[in-house]
């Protein structure tokens, strides 16, 4: 069967932060190396943690690291009106 535009952008991942959230480390507060860069300045960095990540402290969990990371989990915060839904 065909489906709707809708429905094959919404997709079998949801939008948003699905119980979990989001965390901004401000650019100020990392230490990173940093080369001459006239054009791109400094950027927060922010990290998704799911709800499970509170509940056991002592587990490690997977990390996926995305640049352009705007894109990554939120539709209303990509530029396209459509993320990659990440967290999903």
């Amino acid at each position: 069967l065909l489906k709707t535009l809708e429905e094959e952008l919404n997709g079998p991942f949801p939008d948003g932060l699905n119980g979990g959230r989001l965390v901004t480390i401000p650019a100020a507060n990392l230490s990173y190396h940093r080369y001459d860069n006239n054009v791109l300045p400094p950027r927060d960095i922010q990290v998704w943690l799911p709800k499970e990540y509170d509940e056991h402290p002592d587990v490690p969990f997977p990390v996926l690291y995305c640049h352009d990371g705007q894109n990554a989990i939120e539709d209303s915060a990509s530029w396209t009106g459509y993320s990659w839904r990440l967290a999903g």
